[in-house]
């Protein structure tokens, strides 16, 4: 059971996050192509924690145990989503599954993606170049000699 003060402190972190996010697609400001990646990112990131937090609520209204936090996670992102977070085209993308890189989930017709993983894809390969199909083949064989 959660006590009063848990439910307070969630409620008031997704109504901060809610208004966070508003705040953010309201925005007028004039962005550099990296600021407007930086807010993209914190926005898919902002709407995964409301969709946990929705979750947690919604368990409380029944009789189903309560979600862990960091566990619930069933956002998932499309091609388009990836190369707007990437700063890159949907071939880039396309290449990167292909070379082996991504490992999206093959939902019908389309590709779709865990945030994680490319959370992962940005730490793993930060610094290196990845911009054609060569550059991205050397470094992933780099990073996964044996």
């Amino acid at each position: 059971m959660t006590s009063i003060e848990e439910k307070n402190s969630i409620l008031k972190e997704h109504d901060e996050l809610e208004k966070e996010y508003n705040k953010l697609c309201n925005s007028n400001d004039l962005l550099t192509s990296k600021q407007w990646q930086e807010r993209e990112e914190r926005k898919k990131a902002i709407l995964i924690r409301i969709d946990k937090l929705k979750a947690i609520e919604n368990a409380w209204d029944s009789d189903v145990k309560e979600p862990d936090l960091n566990t619930v996670s069933l956002q998932m992102l499309t091609i388009k989503d990836v190369s707007q977070l990437l700063n890159c085209g949907r071939d880039q993308v396309r290449m990167y599954i292909e070379v082996g890189i991504l490992h999206p989930i093959k939902t019908g017709k389309n590709y779709m993606f865990v945030p994680d993983d490319i959370l992962e894809f940005q730490r793993t390969y930060k610094g290196l170049d990845m911009s054609n199909r060569k550059q991205a083949l050397l470094n992933y064989h780099r990073l996964n000699e044996v």
